[in-house]
């Protein structure tokens, strides 16, 4: 039989336990908490306002991937954009709740601390990801007479470390970012990617859509592990996080039998291996994985991915590695503002047939006239030979009858 606490001795129990808040205020947070599963609360939920495209240049809006979380949060329209993300992704809490102890620490007043400090615990506690240390610091601080705004560093390190690590490489990789730059993307850059694979690679929109070509070859693995290398070589050399990092690619691209297996020589695969097992690991480790990497994309996949993208490329078209097909056409319309009519993607499709079909007709030429002129030089070599040959043979038998000649004459005068 259990005894149950007498009433007279529950002021004796912790602090944590005389606090336990009641029914209604664990089942209101329990339906806040799952409020953003619900398909009908997420749909009724106001989205941000996307960010103005006008004033920002493209190398502006690319650095943002280029950096780290704090480049986007530290500018105001990559702030925007990266909580429109966020929204997507249910998890703009986070950065409101930064926002918020950014807010907390510009005010002046005790009171007013204090009650917005409370209003931060009951609005994010059950929303956002803490340990229970930061939490408890938080709580802590807030339940006193005179909170110490430096409690809540430990929880605002902690959301900024998920942004960073989980919710920002996302964002790089999204839809809305990706359209975001392609708005600002010149046409010069999209007419690079044809004749220089560097800059296909080197441009963020470019990488993309030629990911989406790779995707439907069964070639993605490559660019996948050469995107995981750069940030990789980004990392600070030789740390913990830099090897941590180092291990995750080899069992991710380069141990036999995964599912993104990329194919390496096997000495590079196991230099890499015996590198990584003696930690001896710098920014140098995949060097000649990458080389061989790009090798192959530059080969194969991008000449054909130039040759089926060529018409639109031409027209102005950023689908240099772009989804053959529909996709394409949808793409091509978008920046030559196209009406939408069957005739119009016929004679595309037939341009871009007749393109390639002109392409590997022009190399074939070349071919027949590059084996032509080497037959006749060789034939013409042959000439030369025989007339030297000739003319050498000519001399010998001349020479021969001139000294018979001298010789009969010298019978003769004797």
């Amino acid at each position: 039989m259990c005894d149950e606490t007498p009433q007279h001795d529950f002021q004796r129990l912790p602090s944590q336990f005389r606090r336990m808040p009641s029914n209604s205020t664990l089942a209101a947070q329990h339906q806040q908490a799952m409020a953003m599963f619900d398909p009908n609360v997420r749909t009724s939920r106001e989205a941000p306002p996307k960010p103005d495209p006008s004033g920002v240049e493209y190398p502006r809006a690319a650095s943002w991937a280029a950096g780290s979380c704090a480049n986007v949060l530290n500018d105001e329209k990559g702030r925007q954009l990266f909580r429109c993300f966020l929204f997507q992704s249910l998890a703009e809490e986070n950065l409101s709740f930064i926002e918020a102890v950014d807010k907390l620490k510009k005010m002046k007043s005790s009171d007013e601390k204090k009650e917005f400090a409370k209003h931060i615990l009951d609005t994010y506690a059950s929303s956002i990801n803490l340990s229970s240390n930061a939490m408890k610091r938080m709580k802590d601080t807030i339940e006193s007479d005179s909170p110490d705004l430096e409690e809540f560093a430990p929880a605002v390190k902690e959301v900024k470390r998920l942004l960073e690590n989980d919710q920002f490489p996302r964002f790089r990789r999204s839809d809305i970012y990706l359209e975001f730059l392609e708005e600002l993307l010149p046409r010069s850059y999209a007419e690079k990617w044809a004749t220089s694979f560097e800059a296909l690679l080197g441009n963020h929109v470019g990488r993309h859509h030629f990911r989406l070509f790779l995707r439907e070859i069964h070639a993605e693995e490559n660019l996948r592990f050469w995107e995981a290398v750069v940030e990789f070589r980004s990392s600070k050399n030789k740390s913990s996080a830099m090897v941590n990092l180092g291990n995750v690619i080899l069992k991710t691209y380069l141990q036999e039998g995964t599912l993104n297996e990329v194919f390496l020589p096997f000495g590079v695969r196991q230099l890499i291996e015996r590198r990584i097992n003696d930690r001896e690991v710098d920014i140098t480790l995949f060097d000649e994985a990458i080389k061989h990497v790009e090798q192959v994309l530059r080969n194969d996949p991008y000449v054909l991915a130039v040759y089926l993208a060529s018409a639109t490329v031409a027209t102005g078209c950023a689908v240099v590695g772009c989804t053959i097909g529909q996709r394409t056409m949808e793409r091509t319309r978008v920046l030559s503002r196209q009406p939408p009519t069957e005739q119009n993607e016929a004679s595309a499709m037939r341009t871009r047939r007749g393109s390639v079909q002109k392409r590997i007709e022009k190399s074939h030429r070349r071919g027949a006239a590059s084996v032509k002129s080497r037959k006749s030089a060789k034939a013409s070599k042959m000439s030369v030979k025989s007339r030297k040959t000739g003319k050498s043979s000519s001399l010998k038998v001349k020479t021969k009858n001139r000294s018979k000649e001298d010789e009969a004459s010298g019978k003769v005068q004797k």
